[in-house]
């Protein structure tokens, strides 16, 4: 659930920039010879089918109202125009926590359970929180595409940004209300699920209409 970066910046900042290089070759990977499911919908098609998974899992599991997770929702849903065809191997969890280094050198990606078929943008808004926590977005852009990644709209990219901590709004509320209800008994992914929600009420406020990071 959390996560400490070293004290020196300026490797911090070098170690995530090695990120675009690698999502870049992974975008690369050819579809057609990979065992996920396409699904044979498009991207939008797709997505739109995850949002209500994950709305209906809300619903179910919230024992309060969550105006601000159902803000999200309302906004990703009538910003789902912009997500076109461009098709690539998403991996679903892609950030720092995904991935091992050793003496500063990327060398592996794990946790590919999440994998499917998807738009790119889809693992460049989700990786946003650790660029942005080092560099502006477009240099870790410049990177990726050096590294012969698709060139994806900055709006795209910041629809994927607030759909990673809708995503994560959900996980966590039914994590806290599953223990409040006895569908679990596991008192530490109760409490810090409950106390990793307001962080994310944080970043979902900064990301929406009238937050610092929404758009000109």
């Amino acid at each position: 659930m959390a996560r400490t970066s070293p004290e020196d910046k300026e490797e911090w900042s070098a170690m995530v920039l090695q990120l675009a290089a690698a999502l870049a070759r992974l975008h690369s990977v050819d579809v057609s010879r990979l065992p996920l499911d396409g699904s044979g919908q498009s991207n939008r098609a797709a997505f739109l089918a995850v949002l209500d998974e994950y709305h209906d899992r809300l619903h179910r599991c919230e024992r309060e109202p969550y105006p601000l997770v159902e803000a999200a929702f309302v906004w990703l849903y009538n910003h789902a125009g912009l997500i076109d065809d461009t098709t690539v191997m998403v991996h679903g969890d892609y950030d720092m926590r995904n991935v091992l280094f050793e003496e500063g050198k990327l060398t592996a990606i794990l946790d590919f359970e999440l994998a499917h078929i998807g738009h790119p943008a889809e693992d460049l808004g989700y990786v946003a929180p650790d660029v942005l926590e080092t560099m502006d977005y477009g240099r870790f852009m410049e990177a990726y595409q050096a590294a012969g990644g698709p060139a994806v709209a900055p709006r795209l990219i910041h629809y994927f940004h607030v759909w990673r901590w809708t995503f994560h709004a959900v996980c966590n509320i039914v994590a806290f209300s599953g223990y409040r209800s006895g569908v679990h008994d596991d008192l530490l992914l109760g409490t810090v699920s409950f106390v990793e929600f307001r962080r994310v009420q944080e970043k979902l406020m900064a990301l929406l209409p009238g937050g610092p990071l929404y758009p000109a």
